[in-house]
C-alpha cells in the first residue's frame, strides 16, 4: 500500500571528516555544473542523423496523403514505422535520449566499445597493428549510417514522383531493409562485445582463483580442467628484485660534524 508523510533525515556528524580535493579547472567545473543543474542535460547532445530522418518522415506523410493505392499507403506506413524506430535508435546512440527497452545509453555503449577495443588490443599482443574495434557499435550515426539514410532520402524522392506503384513498393522495401539492417548491426555488435568481455572476465577469474593462496585456490582447483591448471601453473611469475641488488651502491648520507656545546 502507498505510504504518506515526510521522512526526517539526520545527517552524519562531520567532525573529523574531510573530502579529497579534485584537481579540475574552473572551465571544466562550469561545464559539469551546467549538466547537473540543467533539467534537460541531454539537450547538450545532437543526433547527426536527426534532421535527415525528420525530413524523410515529412516526405512520407505527404506521400501518404497523396497516395490513392491502399497497398502503397500501407507500405509507406511501414516505412514510417521503420524510420521512427531508426530515429529512436540513433537518438539513443547520440545521447539525445537515455537507454530504454533494455538497451544502454551513450555512456553504456561507449564504455562497452572502449572495453572491447582495449581487450582486443591486449590479446593481439605487443606490437600488433592498431585495429578499430570501437566504431562498430555506432555504425548508424557514422559513415555507414549516413549512407543508408541518404539512400532512404533518394528512394523517398523517387517514390514521391513515380506513378509505378510496384516499383515504389519495391524501393520502399529496400529502404526499410537498409535502416533495419543498420539498426540491428549496432545492437548485434554490442551483444557480441558484451559476450567477448564476459568470456575474458571468466578467463581472468579462473587464472586469479588458481593463483590465489586463499579459499579461491581450493574452488579454482576443484572446477578447473587439469590441462588448464597446468597452463596456469606455467604462467611466469613476476620476479621479485633481490634486496641486495636494490641497495647495492647505496650510502647513507654523511652527517656533518656538529659544533661542540660548551660546558656550563
Amino acid at each position: 500500500m502507498p505510504c504518506e508523510g515526510n521522512f526526517v533525515h539526520i545527517q552524519f556528524n562531520l567532525d573529523g571528516i574531510s573530502l579529497p580535493e579534485v584537481d579540475m579547472s574552473s572551465e571544466e567545473l562550469d561545464i559539469l555544473r551546467g549538466f547537473v543543474e540543467d533539467d534537460d542535460a541531454l539537450s547538450a547532445f545532437v543526433n547527426p542523423m536527426g534532421s535527415k530522418l525528420d525530413s524523410i518522415t515529412t516526405k512520407i506523410d505527404a506521400a501518404i496523403e497523396d497516395a490513392d493505392d491502399q497497398n502503397l499507403k500501407s507500405k509507406l506506413n511501414d516505412f514510417k514505422v521503420q524510420v521512427a524506430s531508426f530515429k529512436t535508435h540513433t537518438d539513443r546512440l547520440s545521447g539525445v535520449v537515455g537507454g530504454e527497452g533494455g538497451l544502454p545509453d551513450i555512456s553504456g555503449v561507449a564504455g562497452m566499445a572502449s572495453s572491447f577495443a582495449a581487450a582486443k588490443s591486449m590479446l593481439a599482443g605487443p606490437g600488433a597493428a592498431v585495429e578499430d574495434n570501437f566504431s562498430q557499435m555506432f555504425g548508424s550515426i557514422s559513415g555507414g549510417g549516413s549512407i543508408v539514410v541518404d539512400e532512404a532520402i533518394d528512394i523517398m524522392n523517387i517514390v514521391a514522383n513515380t506513378s509505378n506503384i510496384s516499383e515504389a513498393e519495391n524501393m520502399l522495401d529496400t529502404a526499410i531493409n537498409g535502416l533495419c539492417v543498420a539498426e540491428s548491426n549496432d545492437i548485434d555488435r554490442y551483444t557480441e562485445a558484451e559476450e567477448y568481455i564476459n568470456k575474458l572476465n571468466v578467463g581472468r577469474r579462473i587464472i586469479s582463483m588458481n593463483q590465489s593462496t586463499d579459499f579461491n585456490k581450493v574452488i579454482g582447483e576443484l572446477v578447473t580442467k587439469p590441462e588448464l591448471q597446468v597452463s596456469i601453473q606455467n604462467i611466469p611469475k613476476p620476479e621479485i628484485p633481490n634486496i641486495d641488488d636494490v641497495t647495492s651502491g647505496f650510502k647513507f648520507p654523511e652527517i656533518p660534524n656538529l659544533p661542540e656545546i660548551p660546558e656550563l
